[in-house]
């Protein structure tokens, strides 16, 4: 995103192919500010789905160190609008705090609504070795935090850092033979085919459960695994839906198609305090 403003790189592709030994290929950057990388990965994704390409790599870089902060702010606020925002002293923060005000108004979501957020990131980096922070935080720190741009406080930005990550796209009948590493499948979205072939492919390969949301109709389907067939998970007395794979994941389907981020992250958070939920985690480490 910033490779041209901080590190006077414009040409990163090739110049990264060209490090890497990759001669005669085509590389190509791609630039669209904070979603750089989800476009680069759709990039990858088409032409190797089309056939143009066997293989491609989808490579990310960012190096935040390589400027003083103030020239890290202006150059990130180059991806907002330079006349109406940037000019004005629109920082990204004070923008992503002033559309989160605005929902809150909206919403009338209560005080420290947005902790779950800041908290599951928090436990799930704290058993990431690769995690920038590796520790988990408590509702109660979080309560703390200093305020960097009402309402958002420390835990609710993200911090400014250097990193990379690179994915290896291709089409599965190309893989080697006895391909060991996992693989992640890419699809495209429609509920004729999420309904269909993906749940006799999740099925074949033993997914445990299987969570369809269709927009048009608004409505949740969730489908668990019992003996090689899936059943179709009903709501409980209160509304909840409670995955079985995954205990402790609860979701109330009315609150979220209802837009209700407060009801929502109640009943998500009171899955997440109870005594199933903790020896899963337990489990995990």
């Amino acid at each position: 995103m910033l490779a041209g403003q901080l590190s006077k790189q414009t040409q990163l592709a090739t110049l990264l192919a060209d490090f890497a030994g990759l001669t005669g290929i085509e590389a190509a950057t791609v630039e669209a500010a904070g979603a750089s990388a989800a476009m680069a990965l759709r990039a990858g994704t088409m032409a190797v789905s089309s056939g143009m390409v066997d293989v491609a790599m989808v490579l990310g870089v960012e190096k935040l160190s390589e400027q003083v902060p103030a020239e890290v702010e202006a150059a990130l606020a180059m991806s907002s609008d330079t006349d109406y925002e940037a000019e004005q002293g629109m920082t990204l923060t004070a923008q992503a705090a002033m559309l989160a005000q605005r929902y809150v108004y909206e919403h009338k979501v209560p005080e420290h609504a947005l902790a779950g957020f800041a908290l599951t990131a928090h436990a799930n980096g704290a058993h990431n070795p690769n995690a920038m922070f590796r520790k988990a935080i408590k509702p109660e720190t979080y309560a703390k935090a200093g305020m960097v741009s009402a309402p958002l406080n420390m835990f609710d930005v993200a911090p400014n850092a250097d990193g990379a990550a690179a994915l290896i796209l291709t089409r599965r009948e190309l893989l080697p033979p006895k391909f060991s590493h996992p693989l992640v499948e890419i699809t495209g979205s429609s509920a004729a085919y999420d309904l269909h072939e993906k749940l006799r492919v999740y099925r074949r390969t033993g997914v445990q459960e299987y969570v369809i949301f269709l927009l048009l109709e608004q409505e949740t389907v969730w489908y668990r695994l019992n003996e090689g067939r899936y059943e179709t998970v009903a709501p409980d007395e209160s509304g909840i839906i409670r995955s079985q794979a995954f205990p402790g994941l609860y979701l109330y389907s009315e609150k979220f198609w209802a837009d209700d981020l407060a009801g929502l992250l109640e009943a998500l958070q009171t899955g997440l305090n109870t005594a199933e939920h903790a020896a899963f985690a337990e489990s995990l480490q």
